[in-house]
């Protein structure tokens, strides 16, 4: 996958596959953003922190991961999120 090849071979260095993975972004604060950000976990509970000034708002979600790639793909989508911040 162009662009994540040092993500995918990090990943494949640092974890056993299938694993639970963390993912953590922040995502600035509109109905518009926050369900197109929530598409990306369909069925998945996310954790939510919304800013101190309430521009944006922080999610974690922990995800059943079975490859690095699988990884990648959402890391890929959420790139097409405008203002989208992966942490």
């Amino acid at each position: 996958m162009e662009g994540f090849e040092i993500l995918i071979e990090r990943l494949e260095a640092n974890h056993n596959f299938p694993t639970v993975y963390m993912f953590k972004f922040i995502v600035p604060n509109s109905p518009e953003k926050e369900a197109e950000f929530q598409a990306l976990f369909p069925g998945v509970e996310l954790a939510t922190k919304i800013s101190k000034n309430g521009k944006f708002i922080g999610y974690t979600a922990n995800v059943m991961m079975n490859t690095p790639l699988d990884i990648a793909r959402i890391y890929k989508k959420a790139t097409t999120i405008a203002g989208v911040i992966a942490l």
